[in-house]
């Protein structure tokens, strides 16, 4: 029996599906009946947290790059010296 995901663990399963068919398909082909689908959940759980797909799209868009620019941060950049920069 498969192990319900919930909390983070589905929010990123639902981002990351979002992004996919971003990707893949652009914005309008995402839609929270095929997200539900494709992230194992249901449209009730979606519809609870977002407003519309575009909030949704938003969000997810907005997550990956608080993930991609956190990856900068933690980056040593600082060499100690401005020629090994």
């Amino acid at each position: 029996m498969a192990t319900r995901k919930t909390g983070d663990d589905l929010t990123n399963v639902i981002f990351t599906v979002t992004r996919d068919i971003m990707a893949a398909e652009g914005y309008q082909a995402v839609t929270f009946a095929r997200i539900a689908r494709e992230s194992g959940t249901s449209r009730t759980v979606l519809y609870r947290r977002w407003s519309s797909p575009f909030a949704l799209m938003t969000e997810a868009i907005q997550a990956k790059a608080h993930e991609v620019q956190g990856t900068l941060v933690d980056a040593d950049f600082n060499t100690g010296s401005l020629r090994g920069t």
